[in-house]
């Protein structure tokens, strides 16, 4: 997640960088207190955070992507009626 935050940083993709270097942040606490703090034997607290943690970052970037395609789309849309 870190060089997914550095080739987001060098796009120019500011925000999204820094939400990716929140989340990983996230996952490495978690895992960290794993090793700090006894959960209860048998529960995958660690696991479910991590996995939530990351569905939530996956997610945010497929909005993002969802978003960035209909807007090129409408662009092209636009191009399509201003040429015609």
């Amino acid at each position: 997640m870190f060089l997914i935050a550095a080739a987001l940083r060098r796009s120019a993709q500011t925000r999204m960088a820094l939400f990716t270097l929140v989340i990983a942040a996230f996952a490495i606490a978690v895992w960290t207190t794993q090793f700090l703090v006894l959960f209860v034997s048998g529960v995958a607290i660690p696991e479910t955070l991590y996995a939530l943690s990351v569905s939530t970052w996956s997610g945010v970037l497929g909005l993002k992507m969802l978003r960035g395609l209909s807007s090129s789309s409408e662009a092209r849309a636009q191009q399509k009626k201003v040429n015609s």
